[in-house]
């Protein structure tokens, strides 16, 4: 209670007592009197005492007040609704230092000098906005020079009579978290850009590479791992389920060596097939750390469709040579004996015809005469292989080469009813060719594909430019196909499926195309026909 308030107590206490003392007698009234100044009195005391007591809990409130706010991290600043400062916590003092303001570490400060001295205009101010539009602003960062500070501005209402008081504003300094953040976005970044570049050189890889996590997502792959996939880019499988992606392609994902990785093995130059390509499998776990958790999977698939053709065309030229050696030193001394023998046919054949009766043996020696042609053409066949000489090459237009025997290949297409037809480009370039050679190699493909018709059938004989230079020669047939068992030997010495074939037409043709540094590719469909394609360089 106040000195003012205790005084205007007691003159009521008195003069209550004296109206007291005029209304009774004085004898009564000096004892009535005298209790109601012990009453007056000890009530006095006691509100004294109670609000002395009041008063000191508030001092200690207010102390411990202050004592909690100046242990508050952030700056603490309550501007009244004057829009001037009546209290800030030391840790605003600090903050008022390094932004050099130490001006304005005092309470009475003006908002609007404040924000003069920061470079701030009113309408961007936080405060403003928390003091004139009652709005709470949270988070709000601002850079003050080096210093980077984070504010957050709350209007203050009086919770029982809801008068507007002003405005408290909570400032952090977050300079070094800032600077650690910058730290880290610029590691991310460099990271980021590190990633990058691996990623580049992952995909100028010539292998395959797949990444995945414990649960089987894949969590890095590369453009060459995605060529297998048509239809699907690396950003696409990035993320995708290796099971769902396997399954869809018809495999069994649990049996698969990547799977092996998952569960801590390793795979070491695996053989594994898909579609018409061969692959070696390298297949690593990862871990944090030797012995730690699984955390997945590396596997890195090594294409070597190129070596495995590579190799079967060397087995193909060693095969090709024995047959080469045989033929080497048995033809001449086949053929000449045949010689003999079909010269000798030949004169009887002529007598017997010039008789004056036919002979009854003439059908016979024409028998004769044809097996021993096709003798002979077994034996130039085997020749052919046998001679492994750099033959002559000449700049030569392969579509006039093909005009010039086509009346032949009418001919023998009309024997079996089957239609012949040239689908010839115009710029095909001229390529170096032993004329000779590749007029064998057609003809040998063409009586193929006419031998593979029914009548009524087609040979289309096509030739095309190539992008890299050079020009491809296409026989295509209307037949039954080929079988995959069959197409896998075709080039092999001495295999055939025909009842009458030698097992050479094609290995003769392989070898041709072989001295040429060509290629020769096949492509059949069951129930549709073949395509034969070779490709010759300039």
């Amino acid at each position: 209670m106040s000195r003012r308030n205790r005084i205007l107590f007691g003159i009521a206490a008195v003069l209550s007592t004296g109206m007291l003392a005029y209304a009774i007698p004085w004898e009564t009234s000096l004892a009535f009197t005298s209790i109601a100044l012990m009453i007056w009195m000890s009530a006095i005391c006691v509100v004294y005492g109670i609000a002395e007591k009041a008063s000191i809990r508030q001092k200690e409130h207010k102390v411990l007040l202050e004592w909690t706010m100046d242990r508050v991290p952030g700056g603490i600043i309550f501007f009244d609704r004057t829009e001037r400062i009546q209290y800030m916590n030391q840790s605003m003092l600090g903050i008022w230092e390094r932004l050099g303001l130490q001006r304005h570490a005092r309470a009475g400060g003006s908002l609007q000098e404040l924000l003069q001295d920061l470079g701030i205009a009113p309408d961007e101010s936080i405060t403003y906005r928390a003091l004139r539009q009652g709005v709470v602003v949270n988070k709000f960062r601002k850079r003050f020079g080096e210093t980077v500070v984070m504010l957050d501005a709350v209007p203050v209402v009086h919770p029982n009579t809801r008068e507007f008081l002003g405005a408290v504003v909570y400032i952090q300094d977050v300079t070094e978290e800032t600077r650690a953040a910058d730290r880290m976005l610029a590691s991310l970044f460099h990271q980021e850009k590190l990633a990058g570049h691996l990623q580049q050189l992952l995909d100028m890889l010539p292998v395959s590479v797949l990444a995945i996590d414990s649960e089987g997502t894949i969590l890095a792959t590369n453009d060459q791992f995605a060529s297998h996939f048509a239809g699907l880019t690396k950003e696409q499988l990035v993320g995708a389920s290796c099971r769902q992606l396997a399954e869809s392609r018809g495999l069994n994902y649990d049996a698969t060596d990547i799977v092996k990785g998952l569960r801590g093995e390793r795979v070491i130059a695996q053989y594994s097939a898909y579609k018409d390509n061969s692959f070696l499998n390298y297949v690593y776990p990862l871990q944090s750390n030797e012995g730690g958790p699984i955390q997945g999977a590396i596997a890195i698939y090594q294409d070597i469709s190129e070596l495995e053709k590579l190799k079967q065309e060397i087995g193909q030229m060693e095969r090709l040579d024995l047959v080469g050696q045989m033929a080497a030193s048995i033809t001449h001394e086949i053929r000449n004996p045949l010689a003999v023998v079909q010269g000798f046919i030949q004169l009887l054949n002529e007598r017997e015809s010039k008789a004056a009766a036919p002979a009854p043996n003439q059908r016979y020696y024409d028998m004769i005469l044809d097996e021993l042609g096709r003798a002979n053409e077994i034996i130039s066949d085997f020749l052919s292989l046998a001679q492994n000489r750099i033959v002559e090459m000449e700049s030569r237009n392969l579509n006039a080469l093909i005009e010039s025997v086509y009346p032949m290949i009418q001919a023998e297409g009309n024997l079996y009813g089957i239609t012949a037809r040239l689908e010839l480009n115009d710029t095909v370039p001229d390529v170096q060719m032993n004329e000779k050679e590749i007029k064998q190699l057609l003809l040998n493909l063409v009586r193929n594909g006419i031998e593979a018709m029914q009548p009524n059938g087609t040979l289309t004989i096509r030739t095309a430019a190539l992008e890299r230079g050079g020009a491809a020669l296409s026989v295509s047939d209307t037949g039954t196909g080929i079988p995959e068992d069959i197409r896998q030997r075709m080039f092999e010495p001495f295999f055939t499926s025909k009842e009458r074939g030698t097992g050479l037409g094609l290995p003769v043709c392989y070898s041709i195309v072989q001295k040429h540094r060509g290629t020769i590719d096949v492509h059949s469909e069951p129930g549709r026909g073949t395509t034969f394609t070779v490709a010759l360089p300039c």
